[in-house]
C-alpha cells in the first residue's frame, strides 16, 4: 500500500505542481450513511485525496472525505504575519482523525487508536490490545463503533481486522490471509454485517493486482469474491490489472465502486451491482480542459444517503463529481483551485451542500453551502502551513493536524467556519 501511496503522490505532484499531503486517502474517505459519519482508509491510503487524493485527493483522494469544486473568484493571497503553532504535547503522529461532534471522535496513530470525548483536551489509547506500530486502515462508524485493519512485517500476508462497538473497551478480531498480499487491506462496511476488504498485491509499472474479500456476518467470516493477478487471463468481469487501485467503496450491500490512478489511458472508475463479484467501467462526462493524456486519479465515492454523494477526479484539472441518483449519473463541477497554478491541500464535506477546501499553501480556505456551485474564500488565521490531516465536523467546526517540521503534530481547531484557528491544549 505504501508503494501505491507514493505512486499516487508522484502523479499528483506532476499534475498539480505540488506533492500530495500524507494520508490523502483518509481525508477522502468519510462517509455518512444516514446520521452516522464514517472515515475510510484512506485519497484512501484514497486520489482518494482525489487530488489529495484526498489530495487528489484520502486524506486527491479521503476519505473520499474528499476534494473538489468550482466557479469561484480566485483571490491572490497576501503574506500574513501569522503566529507559529506549537506541537501538541504528548500527541503521537496522527494518520487520520475523525470527529462526530466538536468534542467526541477518534484518531488512528502510530501508537494505536485514540479516542476523546472532550475535544482532545484529554484522550485515551483504546487499543486494539497487543498491537504495536499500528498502521493500515480505519473506518470510524460512530462515537462508539470503529473498524481497524493492521499488519506487521513478520506476517505481511495477514490483515488483522479489529472491531469495537463500545468505544474501544473491547475488540473483536478476525484475520484474512492472502498469499499474494503486500500488506494489510482497506476496509469498507455499509452496515453492521456487510463489509469488504481490498488487499493489494503491490504496484509495479503502472499496474496492480489485488483481491476483494466480503463478509456478511460482521467480520466473523471472510470470502474472496474477486481477484486480479496479472500475467494470467482474468475472469470475465474482474478488475483490470492495469492502473493502481485505491480500494472499494459501497453504497449498499450490492453496489460499489473501485477507483485509483492510471498513468495514461483514462480514468479508473469501475462499478459493481453484484456485491463485488463482477465489475464494469463507468463512463464519466469530462469537461473541457480535463486532459487525461498524462494520467488521471479518481477518489472513492463518499455518500451521504442512498442517493447523494460525490468523488473527485484529478488530471490537468481537478473535477468534483456529484450524484443525486445513487451513482447512476455523475455531474462534473470544476473546483476554484486544484490545477498546476493553484494546487489545493485538502477537501472535506459534512453534507452534500456544505464543503471546505484548503489551498495548497494553507493560506486560503474556500467554503460552499450549495454543493460546490459557488464558493467564497478568505484567509485563514493562522495559515494552515504543513497541513497533514483535516476533518470538517459541521458548518462551523473543523479540526486540523499540522506538521510543518515533519516530526511533530500540532492540533488546531476552528469554531467560526475556518476564519480563525486556535491550538488544542491538553
Amino acid at each position: 500500500m505504501a508503494d501505491l501511496e507514493q505512486r499516487l503522490r508522484d502523479h499528483l505532484a506532476r499534475v498539480a505542481g505540488t506533492p500530495a499531503p500524507a494520508q490523502w486517502e483518509d481525508r477522502m474517505s468519510r462517509r455518512i450513511p444516514g446520521s452516522e459519519g464514517r472515515h475510510r482508509y484512506g485519497w484512501a491510503p484514497q486520489v482518494i485525496a482525489a487530488a489529495a487524493l484526498v489530495a487528489i485527493a484520502a486524506g486527491v483522494f479521503v476519505g473520499l472525505r474528499a476534494s473538489r469544486q468550482n466557479d469561484a473568484v480566485k483571490p491572490k493571497p497576501t503574506a500574513l504575519a501569522t503566529p507559529s503553532v506549537s506541537p501538541t504535547a504528548g500527541m503521537p503522529m496522527i494518520h487520520t482523525i475523525h470527529m462526530f461532534t466538536p468534542k467526541a471522535g477518534w484518531a488512528l496513530t502510530e501508537q494505536g487508536v485514540l479516542r476523546t470525548t472532550d475535544g482532545w483536551a484529554h484522550w485515551v489509547n483504546v487499543g486494539p490490545p497487543g498491537v504495536s506500530g499500528l498502521a493500515g486502515a480505519s473506518q470510524f462508524v460512530s462515537v462508539t463503533s470503529a473498524w481497524v485493519v493492521t499488519g506487521n512485517a513478520a506476517s505481511p500476508r495477514t490483515s488483522s481486522i479489529y472491531h469495537t462497538t463500545d468505544g474501544g473497551a473491547s475488540w473483536a478480531q478476525s484475520t484474512v490471509v492472502d498469499p499474494a498480499a503486500a500488506g494489510p487491506g482497506n476496509i469498507d462496511f455499509v452496515d453492521a454485517t456487510h463489509g469488504w476488504l481490498f488487499v493489494s498485491y503491490g504496484a509495479a509499472a503502472g499496474s496492480m493486482g489485488g483481491a476483494i474479500f466480503r463478509t456478511v456476518d460482521g467480520g466473523g467470516h471472510w470470502t474472496r469474491i474477486e481477484q486480479t493477478s496479472g500475467g494470467v487471463q482474468e475472469a470475465p468481469g474482474s478488475l483490470p490489472f492495469g492502473c493502481d487501485k485505491a480500494g472499494v467503496s459501497f453504497i449498499n450491500t450490492m453496489t460499489g465502486w473501485a477507483s485509483g490512478n492510471c498513468a495514461g489511458g483514462g480514468t479508473f472508475f469501475y462499478v459493481t451491482h453484484d456485491a463485488g463479484r463482477t465489475w464494469s467501467l463507468q463512463s464519466l462526462p469530462l469537461p473541457g480542459g480535463f486532459d487525461q493524456g498524462g494520467g488521471a486519479t479518481t477518489s472513492l465515492p463518499v455518500f451521504f444517503s442512498d442517493r447523494s454523494g460525490y468523488f473527485v477526479a484529478s488530471s490537468s484539472e481537478t473535477i468534483f463529481y456529484t450524484t443525486a441518483d445513487g451513482g447512476t449519473n455523475w455531474v462534473p463541477h470544476p473546483l476554484p483551485v486544484g490545477n498546476s497554478w493553484q494546487p489545493f491541500g485538502s477537501i472535506a464535506f459534512t453534507s452534500l451542500g456544505d464543503g471546505w477546501l484548503i489551498s495548497g499553501d494553507g493560506a486560503l480556505i474556500y467554503r460552499t453551502n450549495d454543493g460546490g456551485r459557488h464558493w467564497t474564500s478568505f484567509q485563514a488565521s493562522p495559515q494552515l502551513t504543513g497541513l497533514q490531516v483535516f476533518d470538517a465536523i459541521d458548518a462551523t467546526h473543523a479540526i486540523a493536524v499540522l506538521n510543518p517540521s515533519g516530526t511533530q503534530n500540532a492540533l488546531i481547531e476552528t469554531s467560526d467556519g475556518g476564519r480563525k484557528w486556535k491550538p488544542i491544549e491538553p
